[in-house]
Protein backbone atom coordinates (compact mmCIF):
# COMPACT_ATOMS: atom_id res chain seq x y z
CA UNK A 1 0.00 0.00 0.00
CA UNK A 2 1.27 3.36 -0.75
CA UNK A 3 0.55 6.61 0.93
CA UNK A 4 -0.54 9.27 -1.60
CA UNK A 5 0.45 13.19 -0.74
CA UNK A 6 -2.28 15.64 -1.56
CA UNK A 7 -1.33 18.31 -4.09
CA UNK A 8 0.27 21.20 -2.25
CA UNK A 9 -1.64 23.85 -4.84
CA UNK A 10 -5.33 23.39 -2.95
CA UNK A 11 -4.07 24.07 0.45
CA UNK A 12 -1.33 27.06 -0.14
CA UNK A 13 -3.87 29.03 -2.53
CA UNK A 14 -6.11 29.34 0.66
CA UNK A 15 -2.82 31.22 2.37
CA UNK A 16 -2.90 33.65 -1.39
CA UNK A 17 -6.14 34.60 -1.39
CA UNK A 18 -6.61 35.56 2.01
CA UNK A 19 -3.38 37.32 2.74
CA UNK A 20 -3.40 38.94 -0.66
CA UNK A 21 -7.21 40.85 0.03
CA UNK A 22 -5.32 41.62 4.02
CA UNK A 23 -2.57 43.03 2.57
CA UNK A 24 -4.42 45.36 -0.15
CA UNK A 25 -7.19 46.14 2.75
CA UNK A 26 -4.19 47.03 4.77
CA UNK A 27 -2.02 49.00 2.32
CA UNK A 28 -5.13 50.94 0.94
CA UNK A 29 -6.47 52.12 5.12
CA UNK A 30 -2.51 53.18 5.67
CA UNK A 31 -2.81 55.29 2.53
CA UNK A 32 -6.33 56.98 3.20
CA UNK A 33 -5.75 57.01 6.69
CA UNK A 34 -2.53 58.77 7.38
CA UNK A 35 -3.17 59.52 10.77
CA UNK A 36 -3.47 55.52 10.98
CA UNK A 37 0.48 55.27 9.49
CA UNK A 38 2.23 54.56 12.79
CA UNK A 39 -0.68 51.86 13.58
CA UNK A 40 -0.80 49.97 10.75
CA UNK A 41 3.08 50.03 9.90
CA UNK A 42 3.78 47.06 11.60
CA UNK A 43 0.43 44.81 9.63
CA UNK A 44 2.05 46.37 6.55
CA UNK A 45 5.41 45.41 6.66
CA UNK A 46 4.30 41.99 8.01
CA UNK A 47 1.80 40.92 5.26
CA UNK A 48 4.42 42.58 2.57
CA UNK A 49 6.61 39.82 3.97
CA UNK A 50 4.80 37.21 4.03
CA UNK A 51 2.24 37.48 1.06
CA UNK A 52 4.43 37.05 -1.83
CA UNK A 53 5.89 34.26 0.15
CA UNK A 54 2.60 32.70 -0.22
CA UNK A 55 1.96 33.59 -3.62
CA UNK A 56 5.43 32.45 -5.48
CA UNK A 57 4.73 29.30 -3.27
CA UNK A 58 0.97 28.95 -4.92
CA UNK A 59 2.87 29.80 -8.20
CA UNK A 60 5.21 26.50 -7.84
CA UNK A 61 2.93 23.87 -6.27
CA UNK A 62 -0.03 24.70 -9.17
CA UNK A 63 3.22 25.11 -11.29
CA UNK A 64 3.10 21.48 -10.17
CA UNK A 65 -0.19 19.92 -10.03
CA UNK A 66 -0.21 20.98 -13.88
CA UNK A 67 2.68 18.64 -14.29
CA UNK A 68 1.41 16.21 -12.50
CA UNK A 69 -2.48 16.42 -13.97
CA UNK A 70 -2.75 18.38 -17.23
CA UNK A 71 -1.20 15.38 -19.64
CA UNK A 72 -4.47 13.07 -18.17
CA UNK A 73 -6.83 15.59 -18.13
CA UNK A 74 -9.40 16.20 -20.85
CA UNK A 75 -9.61 18.57 -23.48
CA UNK A 76 -11.98 21.36 -21.73
CA UNK A 77 -10.01 21.01 -18.28
CA UNK A 78 -7.24 21.83 -19.96
CA UNK A 79 -8.92 24.99 -21.52
CA UNK A 80 -9.94 25.55 -18.07
CA UNK A 81 -6.69 24.78 -16.43
CA UNK A 82 -4.66 27.10 -18.85
CA UNK A 83 -7.05 30.68 -18.20
CA UNK A 84 -6.41 29.92 -14.40
CA UNK A 85 -2.81 30.21 -15.25
CA UNK A 86 -3.29 33.52 -17.63
CA UNK A 87 -4.57 34.99 -14.14
CA UNK A 88 -2.83 33.39 -11.72
CA UNK A 89 0.97 34.55 -13.05
CA UNK A 90 -0.26 38.42 -12.94
CA UNK A 91 -1.97 37.70 -9.67
CA UNK A 92 1.37 36.53 -8.47
CA UNK A 93 3.11 39.42 -9.97
CA UNK A 94 0.58 42.15 -8.75
CA UNK A 95 0.54 40.66 -5.17
CA UNK A 96 4.42 40.75 -5.07
CA UNK A 97 4.55 44.23 -6.42
CA UNK A 98 2.47 45.76 -4.16
CA UNK A 99 4.21 44.18 -1.22
CA UNK A 100 7.34 45.92 -2.52
CA UNK A 101 5.80 49.03 -2.98
CA UNK A 102 3.82 48.78 0.13
CA UNK A 103 7.13 48.67 2.10
CA UNK A 104 8.93 51.33 0.54
CA UNK A 105 5.93 53.37 1.13
CA UNK A 106 6.40 52.14 5.10
CA UNK A 107 10.33 51.96 5.53
CA UNK A 108 11.28 55.07 3.33
CA UNK A 109 8.28 56.95 2.13
CA UNK A 110 8.44 59.79 4.74
CA UNK A 111 12.02 60.63 4.13
CA UNK A 112 11.89 61.03 0.54
CA UNK A 113 9.34 63.78 1.23
CA UNK A 114 5.85 64.02 0.99
CA UNK A 115 5.99 64.51 -3.17
CA UNK A 116 7.43 61.25 -3.06
CA UNK A 117 5.03 59.88 -0.55
CA UNK A 118 2.15 60.86 -2.90
CA UNK A 119 3.94 59.15 -6.16
CA UNK A 120 4.03 56.03 -3.76
CA UNK A 121 0.49 56.48 -2.28
CA UNK A 122 -0.96 56.83 -5.32
CA UNK A 123 1.09 53.27 -7.17
CA UNK A 124 0.01 51.55 -4.34
CA UNK A 125 -3.66 52.35 -4.88
CA UNK A 126 -3.18 50.79 -8.49
CA UNK A 127 -1.17 47.84 -7.72
CA UNK A 128 -3.77 47.24 -4.62
CA UNK A 129 -6.63 47.83 -7.23
CA UNK A 130 -4.76 45.64 -9.77
CA UNK A 131 -3.87 42.79 -7.19
CA UNK A 132 -7.45 42.39 -6.16
CA UNK A 133 -8.59 42.13 -9.65
CA UNK A 134 -6.15 39.39 -10.45
CA UNK A 135 -6.56 37.51 -7.42
CA UNK A 136 -10.03 37.61 -7.57
CA UNK A 137 -9.90 36.47 -11.54
CA UNK A 138 -7.55 33.99 -10.57
CA UNK A 139 -9.55 32.42 -7.58
CA UNK A 140 -12.82 32.30 -9.26
CA UNK A 141 -11.24 30.49 -12.68
CA UNK A 142 -9.70 28.38 -10.26
CA UNK A 143 -12.82 27.42 -8.32
CA UNK A 144 -14.70 26.99 -11.82
CA UNK A 145 -11.80 24.42 -12.72
CA UNK A 146 -11.92 22.10 -9.52
CA UNK A 147 -15.86 22.70 -9.71
CA UNK A 148 -16.47 21.88 -13.23
CA UNK A 149 -14.21 18.35 -12.75
CA UNK A 150 -16.12 17.57 -9.68
CA UNK A 151 -19.67 17.26 -11.53
CA UNK A 152 -21.11 13.94 -12.78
Amino acid sequence: MTAQIPPLHPLVVHASVVLTPLLIAVSLTRVAVSSWSGVLDWAVIALAVVTPLAAVATKFSGDKLKTERYDVAVEAERTRIAQHERWGVPAVASAVGLSVLALVLVLVGSAWGSAMTSVLSGLVLLLAATAAFFVVRAGHSGAVTVWSALRP
